[in-house]
């Protein structure tokens, strides 16, 4: 699996952003997740987020759009507070 630009997804192995399952495809994601193919299509190609092809398929790691979500719906208060275990910057 490609490894993804966004730092909190990078830090995950490709064992634990499967473990939770992933995705049937993009249709499946976007249900999930609320966001439009179009915006699914746009992180993965940014890189952002980690897709693997099962045939004409694209998976989608359930981890790494809870992710991606979380810093979405985060308040800006929430996104200065360092995530718990990340390290901190010298």
């Amino acid at each position: 699996m490609a490894r993804s630009t966004n730092p909190a997804i990078a830090a995950l192995t490709d064992a634990e952003l499967v473990s939770r399952g992933c995705c049937a495809g993009l249709e499946e994601a976007s249900e999930w997740s609320g966001l439009s193919a179009n915006a699914l299509y746009d992180l993965m190609n940014s890189g952002e987020l980690p897709w693997r092809r099962r045939g004409q398929a694209r998976l989608i790691p359930r981890r790494a759009l809870e992710i991606i979500l979380e810093g979405v719906f985060a308040g800006p208060e929430q996104e200065k507070q360092p995530r718990p275990g990340a390290a901190r910057p010298a």
